[in-house]
């Protein structure tokens, strides 16, 4: 049983760019959890903090960021069975710590492209259909579709990554998802087509919401996101719980 404050042996993620990643910032004079988000085809992003407060994600993060990095703050991440890892940075490596499980929280943002709930439908107009525009923060887990042997051939994996308490050591290897359900394939060929017949990353939310980005042109700001489908209805075909 993981405690808070332990160090993470699971699955670990190490993302570049503040937008992968929610954050723990002071705004309006309290902590709270807050997005780096950039419209689609726009240059400038902003800060965007939740309207819905979750006290106990935030007090978690704080102790967990203040015993092992000697301050309050900073991003986390919150996997599909709801559970936050905290990177903390060093000089010359980063090690994940467990916060704990949240399954109750719930994050609202006031977008650009308008209102935003961590948690499904999503939007106030509705829930998303596959190949929708998916317009929420670009938070979430990374896994990758593998192409190489040919639609028929699409497989789900993740680059799995080993930490050793003493010495930091990194394994990585690529853990391929040992099912070939309906589910699953169903899944594989939305994230292709979604990607243009091509394979890469795509993303899951602590919600199972999956999403993926896509390149619709030469640009910096050409990348689109398009909401695939959910988990959940079949989250026994997923990957086991991390920890």
């Amino acid at each position: 049983m993981l405690r808070e404050g332990d160090l993470w042996k699971g699955y670990g993620v190490s993302l570049p760019g503040q937008d992968r990643k929610y954050h723990v910032k002071r705004h309006r004079n309290r902590w709270t959890v807050m997005v780096w988000y950039r419209p689609v085809h726009e240059l400038a992003s902003a800060w965007v903090p939740t309207v819905l407060q979750c006290p106990q994600l935030v007090a978690a993060v704080n102790r967990v960021a203040l015993q092992h990095h000697g301050r309050r703050g900073g991003s986390f991440y919150f996997n599909e069975y709801n559970q936050v890892l905290k990177p903390i940075w060093s000089d010359e490596h980063v090690e994940l710590r467990y916060v704990g499980e949240f399954p109750r929280c719930r994050f609202r943002f006031g977008l650009f492209d308008g209102v935003w709930d961590n948690r499904p439908p999503h939007r106030p107009k509705g829930r998303l259909a596959p190949s929708d525009d998916w317009g929420g923060p670009r938070c979430g887990i990374p896994y990758w579709l593998d192409v190489r042997r040919g639609r028929r051939g699409l497989r789900i994996y993740r680059p799995t990554v080993l930490q050793n308490e003493d010495e930091f050591v990194r394994v990585r290897h690529r853990e391929y998802l040992d099912t070939h359900t309906r589910t699953y394939e169903r899944l594989a060929d939305a994230i292709w087509a979604a990607k243009g017949g091509l394979g890469g990353r795509f993303y899951v939310t602590e919600a199972g919401s999956v999403w993926t980005p896509y390149r619709n042109g030469p640009a910096p700001t050409d990348w689109n996101y398009r909401f695939v489908g959910c988990l959940w209805d079949h989250v026994n075909e997923w990957y086991p719980s991390w920890g």
